[in-house]
């Protein structure tokens, strides 16, 4: 068995934690608004303590194997950089219209085809996704979501 100081798994385990902890303390400095059923700090706070219970997994349990893991993809690093696109980008153009768009890229991306055919059903599943999901976070959830243009 590995020990703890050459297990990735622990290493991440523990770095997503003391992220989690500082994450979950930022939560009490949300502003509530009255008359909101699960206030803003609710659904950050679900997800972080779901992230929590991962890395705490990761933590004790670690890499189940000696096996070496694999290199590192560039594909990994442009779907990083997508991310960071997206989240900067969110509060600029709206949930619904970033989302559409980080949706559609990404299906053209992982899509074997890159004919014209693909491109449009790219886009159709781009709105259709983020158009489901908005329609449930939105109106069923409750939750406040990044608008632009009443999106």
């Amino acid at each position: 068995m590995m020990s703890f100081t050459k297990s990735y798994d622990r290493w991440i385990g523990l770095t997503l934690l003391v992220l989690v902890a500082f994450l979950f303390a930022d939560t009490f400095n949300f502003k509530t608004r009255p008359y909101v059923p699960l206030n803003t700090a609710f659904w950050p706070r679900v997800v972080l303590a779901g992230i929590a219970l991962v890395a705490v997994y990761l933590t004790i349990r670690g890499r189940v194997s000696d096996e070496e893991p694999e290199r590192f993809s560039n594909k990994a690093a442009y779907a990083f950089l997508a991310a960071v696109f997206y989240v900067i980008a969110l509060p600029l153009g709206g949930f619904f219209a970033m989302s559409s768009f980080v949706g559609a890229v990404g299906y053209f991306w992982l899509a074997n085809d890159n004919s014209a055919r693909t491109v449009a059903i790219s886009i159709v599943y781009g709105i259709l996704v983020s158009g489901a999901v908005y329609l449930l976070f939105k109106h069923a959830l409750l939750v406040q979501l990044p608008m632009f243009g009443g999106f």
